[in-house]
């Protein structure tokens, strides 16, 4: 993304589990080309990216970074690398992960005495002592002395005995002050090292690998943090004419808490004459919206046009093999379809192929309430909460407030391709959304822009909402 935290949740469940077993040094001007080798042909917005304009840019990018891992043997050198390559494509959906192998004792060390001396005097929000929920693990963050990286998360306390005080837990590498995410290796149990994504909210700090840390006092005491801010999902009634819906992410567990609050004040929310549905910081995740979420926002049929994929002999060999496995067991009646599209891949290698007509999607019945429904976006509203986005777009109900959302959705359905190594994941989306068609939407780093904006300056979004709606 703009390294973001879109591709942490498309890479999430690949990455807790990928192998980091090879330890042998990589030879990284070889993952470099394997890189660029999988983007040139896998990617479908390469041809959108690199164009007569900007192929001499592109190439002497390359060029420069072939000639630089030349003698790079560190891997997280080597990464940094390759991240310079897939950020150059500035899509959230492009990028790199890797893994470390390691252990106990090459886990790196931090004296408990010199923790509160780093921590006076400290400038920003991010050092402090922290804490899980149950206070079974505690941290301290602390800025790396080495200067290496920005800061360190050392252990104070852990339920797990092979976890010493003094070792490091997190080495934080950068921050992205426009995503409001700090990315670095988070050490595991096992001791292997994942690249993982954190981001602070007030004194919570969310990541991927694990549960929420929280802000403690100097005397290891939790501080206190606001109920809303801890629930991804959540209901409330605003007055007797509005009700209030969270999604802070769109999994398919979250999807499914949210559908279960729908049934559950389904009386409420038909008597209700306004609905505020909360997106922002939702980054997507592994779901898409519910019959029960589009029956809210339903006026009239919504169109889902047909993507466009990129015939490569990767994406061959994947429907391939799909059809052979739909072959034996074809419960929904795919295997047709799925023929036709790989004769339409193979007769066009290199070309975008569409997968056929647009879909239409229709209810039958249009509920009377609510009858208008705000959608509150914000740069942090990526992938699927900009799909579902696109969704109220095309109902007379909804308006959409707040800020352009991430504009990662040009491009999808994002394939992990591990490189040679072992160590390390590409992430490369095969499918261009139709919607560039269909619609003459294009919001790659450009988002969708709200119908009313809400300034900077505004704290209370829902309060901005209500008051527009009394004008």
């Amino acid at each position: 993304m703009k390294n973001s935290t879109l591709l942490f949740l498309l890479l999430l469940v690949f990455l807790s589990s990928v192998a980091v077993a090879q330890q042998n040094q990589c030879n990284c001007s070889l993952l470099l080309n394997e890189t660029v080798k999988n983007v040139s042909t896998v990617y479908a917005g390469f041809t959108d990216k690199v164009t007569s304009k900007t192929n001499r840019e592109y190439d002497r990018l390359v060029n420069q970074l072939s000639r630089k891992a030349i003698d790079v043997t560190n891997p997280r050198k080597c990464y940094e690398i390759i991240k310079g390559y897939t950020e150059w494509f500035k899509d959230g959906h492009v990028g790199v992960w890797f893994g470390i192998k390691s252990s106990a004792a090459e886990i790196m060390k931090i004296s408990l005495l010199d923790i509160q001396k780093k921590l006076e005097g400290r400038g920003n929000m991010l050092q402090g002592f922290w804490s899980t929920a149950d206070q079974k693990q505690q941290f301290a963050i602390v800025k790396d002395p080495s200067g290496e990286n920005k800061y360190l998360a050392v252990t104070i306390k852990s339920s797990d005995t092979s976890w010493k005080p003094g070792m490091v837990k997190v080495e934080f590498y950068d921050y992205n002050p426009r995503e409001k995410l700090y990315s670095g290796m988070y050490y595991q149990n096992n001791f292997n090292g994942v690249l993982n994504g954190f981001t602070l909210t007030n004194n919570r700090l969310d990541h991927w690998f694990g549960p929420s840390w929280y802000r403690n006092d100097a005397e290891g005491k939790p501080i206190k943090i606001q109920p809303e801010n801890t629930s991804a999902v959540s209901f409330k009634v605003i007055d007797s004419e509005s009700s209030y819906l969270k999604l802070g992410k769109f999994n398919q567990e979250d999807v499914a808490k949210l559908d279960s609050l729908i049934r559950a004040n389904s009386s409420i929310i038909q008597k209700s004459r306004n609905l505020i549905i909360d997106l922002r910081g939702n980054p997507g995740g592994n779901g898409s919206s519910s019959e029960e979420m589009i029956r809210l926002i339903y006026t009239n049929p919504i169109i889902y046009p047909a993507w466009q994929y990129r015939s490569s002999a990767y994406m061959i060999a994947a429907k391939q093999a799909f059809v052979s496995e739909l072959s034996k067991n074809d419960p929904y009646h795919m295997l047709k379809s799925q023929q036709q599209l790989l004769t339409n891949l193979t007769m066009n290698q290199g070309q975008l192929v569409s997968t056929g007509d647009s879909i239409v999607r229709t209810i039958d019945s249009i509920p009377h309430h609510p009858q208008r429904i705000a959608f509150l976006i914000n740069r942090g509203s990526g992938s699927s909460a900009e799909f579902f986005t696109f969704e109220g777009k095309q109902s007379k109900k909804v308006m959409l407030f707040g800020e352009p959302t991430a504009g990662v959705m040009d491009y999808g359905e994002a394939q992990s391709i591990n490189l040679s190594c072992g160590q390390y994941v590409i992430s490369v989306p095969w499918g261009r959304n139709g919607w560039i068609n269909r619609f003459g939407y294009r919001i790659d780093n450009v988002g969708f822009k709200p119908d009313v904006a809400i300034p900077a300056s505004e704290q209370d979004w829902i309060g901005f909402v209500m008051k527009y709606w009394r004008k």
